[in-house]
């Protein structure tokens, strides 16, 4: 497919002679360029696009009839510009166009002549317009084969809602959130037979009684976040065998029966962030087997026990910003499968010794701001980890640093294409800082080196090391005394270079960016 170059800076006037040196375009995508206006005539020529995106300009009209010779464009993106009025002959000659968007403009009026002729539209994008606009109760009943409707911060009331779209049978996204919908009626939705993605967000919805939501076979995907719904009651969600998602954040939950999630184990993500939950049962996700994102951040929850036990395809879970004290019995189970683990902002005071063991596909796993006094680098045994941030070590004044430099020598390396490079290091290429403490400000916080079996931190060159050009520096982890193995391979050759290091358990390699450390399978540790 033929696409627009690439620009960078700002284009406030898009000239017509230049589209005539790209005739045979096919995409134009012109997103964030201070784009002022479109003038009249600009794609007399561009009889081949298919897609054109002005997202984020400062668009404040369109020209009658600008697109006439645009016949085979299917996708228009106008949103986030400062249109006020639209003609009715805005959009003549887009007789497939299937995708229109119009979201975040400065619209005063919507009119059922702009679209009169967009028969094959699809997917229809009108939210967010000026909270005083006026539109036509019938304007969109012609578009039979809509699929897609979003009608965002109308600021109106279900009914009103329900006269633009109940002859749109055809719909299987609704998005409707900041309404005002306190008066709604559920059944309304059971006529859309192929609905699967309903955004009742900010709708000032107080809960949902049990068993409403039963007209909805092929639900995906239900999001009532920012809502003002206090409890989740059994059988809520009973009747919807399909349902893969389900946003339930943001609201002032602080009730879940037992039962509420007793459902069809199609789930694969959940949110329950942000409510005022102090307790999950331990069974309360015991059907959802096919789970794979779970929140339930910025709760009062004080313990996980047992919870996840059942949750075998769970790949990222965040209890963040809760009041967890221990993790030993929470994470019990056969978490095989996570891949990122949240923690961060509890009260949370030891890891225990093996935790991460558990868990060998895990990636990132957050800790910042907990208790933690003993983090025991047994943890750090036998799993493939990219990055650990754990701010159980919260203040780090009074350091000193100390820099050994090793000799020069030749490390195979791999450049970042994945081709093999050899590079000679001198000695300002790699060197060791070595951080040691003068203080107590580490809060008595201390990495336990009593259990380490290995003294040889060994950097594989060959697989490990990347070459970049940055200088930024990546942080490892040094035990307070430390024999360092640095082993570089040339061809058949084999060099070992010994530096004994003094510190405190903080350290950093400077001078290579992106030097990846292997210490027990731990691969960036950021203490």
């Amino acid at each position: 497919m033929r696409t627009s170059p690439l620009f960078s800076g700002r284009i406030e006037v898009f000239h017509k002679q230049f589209l005539e040196k790209f005739s045979n375009l096919e995409v134009i995508v012109l997103q964030n360029v201070g784009l002022l206006s479109l003038p009249v005539n600009s794609f007399e020529k561009c009889d081949e696009l298919i897609q054109l995106d002005f997202h984020g300009n400062s668009l404040e009209m369109v020209s009658d009839r600008i697109f006439q010779n645009c016949r085979k464009i299917t996708s228009l993106v106008l949103s986030s510009n400062n249109l006020r009025n639209l003609s009715n002959e805005a959009f003549a000659g887009l007789e497939n166009l299937e995708i229109l968007n119009l979201n975040s403009n400065l619209i005063e009026s919507f009119s059922q002549n702009w679209i009169k002729n967009l028969t094959k539209l699809k997917d229809l994008d009108f939210g967010k317009p000026l909270s005083n606009f006026t539109y036509e109760s019938t304007m969109l009943q012609h578009l039979k084969i809509l699929e897609a409707i979003n009608l965002d911060s109308w600021n109106i009331k279900f009914e009103k809602i329900k006269n633009l779209i109940d002859k749109l049978t055809n719909l299987k996204i609704i998005s409707i959130s900041s309404n005002s919908l306190s008066d709604i009626n559920y059944t309304f939705f059971n006529q859309f037979q192929t609905l699967k993605t309903l955004n009742l967000d900010n709708c000032s919805l107080s809960g949902i009684q049990p068993n409403v939501l039963k007209g909805f076979p092929k639900i995906k995907e239900l999001s009532f976040r920012h809502n003002q719904m206090k409890t989740i009651i059994k059988k809520t969600f009973e009747e919807l065998g399909s349902l893969e998602v389900l946003k339930l954040g943001h609201n002032i939950i602080d009730s879940v029966d037992t039962k509420s999630f007793d459902i069809h184990n199609q789930l694969k993500e959940l949110d329950l962030s942000n409510n005022k939950i102090k307790s999950l049962h331990a069974d309360v996700f015991k059907f959802q087997t096919n789970l794979q994102r779970l929140d339930i951040s910025s709760n009062g929850i004080e313990t996980i026990a047992g919870l996840l036990k059942t949750l075998e395809k769970l790949e990222v879970v965040d209890f963040s910003n809760n009041a967890i004290k221990r993790l030993n019995s929470g994470l019990s189970g056969s978490l095989v499968l996570l891949k990122e683990l949240t923690a961060s902002l509890n009260e949370i005071d030891e890891i225990p010794r093996n935790f991460f063991a558990h868990f060998p596909n895990l990636e990132k796993a957050k800790f910042e701001g907990n208790l933690c006094v003993d983090v025991s680098i047994d943890n750090f045994q036998q799993i493939n980890l990219t990055s650990i941030f754990g701010q159980c070590f919260d203040n780090f004044e009074g350091l000193t640093t100390t820099t050994t430099t090793l000799p020069t020598t030749t490390a195979e390396t791999s450049s970042t294409d994945g081709s093999q490079t050899t590079t000679a290091l001198t000695s300002t290429d790699l060197s060791i800082t070595t951080t040691e403490l003068t203080s107590t400000d580490l809060i008595s916080t201390t990495i336990s080196t009593s259990t380490l079996k290995k003294t040889t931190t060994t950097i594989r060159a060959t697989t490990t090391a990347t070459v970049r050009d940055t200088t930024t520096t990546t942080p490892y982890y040094v035990p307070s005394t430390q024999s360092t193995t640095l082993r570089t391979t040339t061809g058949r050759t084999t060099t070992d270079l010994q530096s004994t290091t003094k510190g405190n358990g903080i350290g950093n390699i400077a001078g290579i960016s992106s030097m990846v450390v292997v210490f027990c399978g731990l691969r960036i540790l950021i203490l």
